[in-house]
């Protein structure tokens, strides 16, 4: 091998090696910060267990099913909590953004995991409220205006419940 192609292949060699270390003195290097998110006050008396009681699945799959019946049934904004983000947004989404006849239908639930859970003392007793999320795979069903069909959208969605266990 000639001088000239040995100190050209070393060249090569060093400006492979150098394009990564450049692009590390290119990057900006940030801090992590916290991403700022609500917090999950206690109602005022309220105590965390010491271990989270899972609930019972079929409560849960029963109320999976009773949203899907007042979605269906124009009952949905009954069963948001006041204190729901941008439950108004959600409920003009499903309002206007979507056909009248879209009717929604729970295909299976996949998964249903406690998050949180709090007893308060009431009047008589304890209640035990508990914050479950469920992932169900659904399907949105509507006519198509233009083609007449009927148009299946399927999609996999979380509902988060809070639900209340009187303990007496």
């Amino acid at each position: 091998m000639s001088n000239q192609l040995k100190h050209i292949t070393a060249l090569g060699i060093l400006l492979c090696g150098l394009v990564p270390f450049q692009a590390a003195f290119a990057r900006e290097f940030r801090s992590i910060e916290d991403i700022a998110t609500p917090g999950n006050p206690l109602p005022q008396g309220a105590v965390r267990p010491a271990v989270i009681q899972p609930v019972d699945k079929q409560v849960v799959e029963k109320a999976v099913y009773a949203l899907a019946d007042a979605w269906n049934g124009n009952g949905l904004s009954q069963l948001i909590a006041d204190d729901y983000p941008n439950a108004s947004d959600l409920m003009r989404v499903i309002t206007n953004d979507l056909p009248l006849d879209a009717k929604i239908r729970i295909l299976s639930i996949q998964s249903i995991q406690t998050l949180d859970q709090y007893i308060v003392d009431v009047k008589g007793g304890k209640d035990r409220t508990s914050v479950v999320t469920v992932t169900a795979k659904t399907q949105v069903e509507y006519e198509d205006p233009s083609s007449g069909q009927r148009r299946q959208l399927d999609g996999t969605n979380e509902f988060l419940f809070r639900v209340t266990d009187q303990l007496r």
